[in-house]
């Protein structure tokens, strides 16, 4: 019986030998195939022949490069944004930046011309008005030395709203827009028709000039008869502004008040007869501004 199993026992050994030596000549086969596998693929991918055999780590790198650059050996190239390298030649040049344009100097802003005035044109003469005074030269009324005035008194300024001084044709273009109807004028005086003043209507308005400037204005008021109601209702006018004025007789039964200002200015009314231009003789209520 023992006999019988040494045999069984050898050859079981023997077998045995022989599968492992199988096995390992297998393996080793199989090891040299996967070498040679690895190998080709660095030889496909521009690896040089004699490059050793990559990690596994290296290997699952090497997965997450782009195919066109996976035979690169350096770490200029990346798949993350973010994290390009400074060195890594742009593929798209910069354009260049365009020139910056000088600054264009400011251009001065041009004054404004002063709006020329504009000359009025002369109007046409009146008809003959017989019922205008014959004008008299004019005497500029002076303030008594021992005369003071009782209060503070306004500025006195001429009529029509205008100023003292204001040369012609710049009263006329003021009259014109203030609705004061100018029917005539000459060098040195201009002509008002129906002209209403102190909340009255005048009959004619005159304003005189003198060395190129406005020195006095004038109203009329005429009656045919002595009538004091118009020099009444102006002189309680001019009293409750002016104060008492200086009151002087005229010949012919006639009646003057003036008023004098700070500024040098003063205000005369006074109702009188004149002398018409058709040589009748007329009472005239004469309201006077001047400078």
């Amino acid at each position: 019986m023992k006999k019988s199993l040494i045999p069984i026992v050898l050859s079981a050994i023997m077998l045995f030998s022989i599968d492992a030596f199988a096995q390992r000549h297998n393996g080793s086969e199989r090891n040299q195939q996967k070498k040679e596998r690895v190998q080709n693929k660095n030889n496909q991918s521009g690896r040089h022949q004699d490059t050793p055999a990559l990690s596994p780590s290296k290997k699952i790198n090497d997965k997450r490069k782009p195919a066109g650059n996976s035979g690169s050996s350096n770490n200029n190239n990346y798949s993350r944004p973010g994290r390009q390298p400074q060195n890594q030649p742009d593929r798209h040049p910069a354009i260049p930046a365009r020139p910056i344009r000088p600054v264009q100097p400011v251009r001065p802003v041009q004054p404004v011309r002063p709006v020329r005035p504009i000359t009025p044109v002369r109007p046409l003469r009146p008809a003959y008005r017989p019922g205008r005074p014959v004008y008299q030269t004019w005497i500029r009324p002076v303030r008594p030395s021992a005369w003071r005035p009782t209060r503070v008194i306004p500025t006195i300024r001429p009529l029509f709203g205008l100023n003292f001084g204001m040369g012609l044709n710049v009263s006329i273009n003021m009259l014109n827009n203030n609705g004061y109807s100018v029917y005539e004028y000459g060098d040195r005086t201009v002509y008002l028709n129906n002209v209403t003043e102190l909340n009255m209507l005048w009959q004619e308005g005159i304003l005189f000039y003198e060395n190129g400037g406005l020195n006095r204005t004038q109203l009329y008021y005429s009656t045919p008869y002595y009538d004091s109601t118009r020099y009444d209702q102006v002189y309680s006018i001019l009293t409750s502004q002016y104060g008492t004025p200086v009151s002087a007789s005229l010949p012919g039964g006639g009646i003057q008040s003036t008023w004098f200002g700070n500024n040098g200015g003063y205000i005369q009314l006074d109702l009188s007869s004149r002398i018409t231009n058709s040589g009748s003789t007329g009472f005239f209520t004469t309201l006077t501004y001047g400078d």
